[in-house]
C-alpha cells in the first residue's frame, strides 16, 4: 500500500479552521452560506434597481468566485486598480499587483456585480467568516464606475449586502476602510447605511473597521 501524502501546513491549517466552524452553530452558519454559489437567485426585490429620475435600470447578481465569469473578475480588479491605487500607495500596505489579484480570487470570496444594459458598472466581493467571534459578511471591496455613482446604486448594494447577511444568520456586516478615503468614510456611515466605528478597529492604523449589527431572519 502506498504511503499517503503528507499534509501541507496550508492544509493542516484548513482543516483546523474548517473543524472550529462545525463546532459552533454560528461556524455551521458560515459553513452554509460559503456552500450557496448563487446567494441571490429568486431574490427580485434585490436584484434590480432604478434610480427615482427612472432613466436607467441595474441587474444584480451575486456567485461565489469559482462560479463567476473571469472576465467579471478581470474587470473588477481593474476598477479597484483604477479607483484606489492612489490610496494604497499612500498607505503602510502599499500597492502590489499580483498581491491583489490573488486576494480577489481568494476561494470562498463572492461577487455581487450590478450591470446596466449587460455592461458591469459596480460590484462588490464579500466572505463570509469568524471575526473576533462574530459570524460575520466582510465587505471586501465595493466599487462603482464613476457614471454609475450619485444614483443611489452603492446604498442599494450595501443593502443587498445586509439582506444577504441576514439571509445567511450572520451576525454583523464588517468592512475596512482607508482613513484618507473621506468619501468612503462619509458614505459608509450616513444614516441610511448605518455603519459605525468597531470596537476592534485599530486606533493608530492608516485604515479603520466599521461594521453594522444585523439581526438574522429566523
Amino acid at each position: 500500500m502506498p504511503a499517503q501524502k503528507k499534509k501541507t501546513k496550508r492544509q493542516l491549517q484548513a482543516e483546523k479552521a474548517q473543524a472550529k466552524l462545525k463546532a459552533t452553530q454560528e461556524g455551521r452558519y458560515i459553513l452554509a452560506a460559503r456552500e450557496d454559489t448563487e446567494p441571490l437567485r429568486d431574490s427580485p426585490k434585490e436584484s434590480t434597481f432604478s434610480p427615482a429620475d427612472g432613466t436607467e435600470s441595474f441587474s444584480l447578481s451575486c456567485t461565489r468566485v469559482d462560479k463567476t465569469e473571469a472576465d467579471d473578475v478581470r474587470w473588477a480588479y481593474q476598477l479597484v486598480k483604477t479607483n484606489m491605487i492612489e490610496f494604497y500607495r499612500q498607505s503602510e500596505m502599499g500597492w502590489a499587483d499580483k498581491r491583489k489579484q490573488q486576494e480577489m480570487k481568494e476561494a470562498g470570496t463572492f461577487y455581487l456585480i450590478a450591470r446596466c444594459q449587460k455592461e458591469p458598472v459596480a460590484f462588490a466581493s464579500f466572505q463570509f467568516d469568524f471575526e473576533d467571534d462574530f459570524a460575520v459578511l466582510y465587505c471586501y471591496e465595493i466599487q462603482l464606475v464613476p457614471e454609475a455613482r450619485n444614483k443611489g446604486l452603492g446604498a442599494h448594494v450595501m443593502q443587498v449586502l445586509g439582506a444577504l447577511a441576514q439571509r445567511a444568520k450572520m451576525q454583523k456586516v464588517v468592512l475596512t476602510v482607508f482613513k484618507k478615503n473621506e468619501k468612503a468614510r462619509a458614505f459608509f456611515k450616513r444614516d441610511d447605511i448605518g455603519f459605525v466605528f468597531d470596537d476592534n478597529s485599530p486606533t493608530d492604523a492608516d485604515y479603520e473597521i466599521l461594521s453594522k449589527p444585523v439581526t438574522p431572519l429566523p
